[in-house]
C-alpha cells in the first residue's frame, strides 16, 4: 500500500499494533494505546508528521474512530497486509541511495586499508549519507543498512560496545561481487 498521502510506516504500525474484536473480523488499536509521541520515537518521526498522517488515515477512511478505539477499516490482501514493522523499516531504511553510498564508502576505506579490518563510527556513517548526527535515533538507518550489506554478504562486520551508549563499527571485510 503506498500512498504519498499518508505514511506505511505510520499505517503499519497501527496494523502491528491492533487487536482481534470479539467479532473475529475486525481489527482496532486501543485508544490508550495511540500516543503520538510514543509512536513517534518508535517510528523514528516527530510527533507533528505522526499526527498529520494519522489524520491521513482518518480522511481516507482507513481508521475509524469508535468509542474507546481505533478501527482499521481496509484489511485486505490487495489493499495493505499485516507486515511487521521492523520488517517495513528495514526495508525502507536500506533500499535506496544511501544504502549504496555507505557500501561505496566502506570499500574504498576498506581497500585504503590495505583490505584489513578497520573501526568506523556511526557518527561517521550518518555524517557521510547527510542524516543528523545529533541524535542516536538515526544509528537505526545505518544499522538496517549495514544489515541488509551482510546479508547480502557484500560486508562483514561486527558492533563494538565501548561503553554504556556508544558502539563502534568493526567491518572486517567487504566485496564488491554478490555471491553466487
Amino acid at each position: 500500500m503506498s500512498n504519498k498521502e499518508y505514511c506505511d510506516l505510520v499505517y503499519s504500525w497501527f496494523q502491528c499494533t491492533s487487536e482481534l474484536d470479539e467479532d473475529g473480523v475486525t481489527r482496532f488499536v486501543p485508544t490508550d494505546k495511540i500516543n503520538l509521541s510514543a509512536i513517534g520515537r518508535e517510528l523514528g518521526m516527530d510527533r507533528r508528521t505522526v499526527g498529520r498522517y494519522v489524520k491521513k488515515l482518518y480522511e481516507q477512511e482507513l481508521l475509524e474512530e469508535r468509542p474507546g478505539k481505533t478501527v482499521l477499516k481496509v484489511l485486505e490482501k490487495t489493499a495493505a497486509t499485516l507486515v511487521p514493522y521492523p520488517t517495513l523499516r528495514q526495508i525502507q531504511n536500506s533500499l535506496h541511495r544511501n544504502s549504496v553510498s555507505i557500501f561505496v564508502y566502506l570499500l574504498n576505506r576498506y581497500i585504503a586499508n590495505a583490505e584489513q579490518s578497520y573501526f568506523i563510527t556511526y557518527n561517521e556513517l550518518k555524517k557521510y549519507i547527510g542524516i543528523s548526527t545529533a541524535t542516536a535515533s538515526n544509528n537505526v538507518v545505518v544499522s538496517d543498512i549495514l544489515k541488509t550489506l551482510k546479508a547480502l554478504r557484500l560486508i562483514d562486520y561486527a558492533t563494538i560496545q565501548t561503553d554504556a551508549t556508544r558502539c563502534n563499527i568493526q567491518i572486517k571485510t567487504v566485496t564488491n561481487v554478490l555471491p553466487e
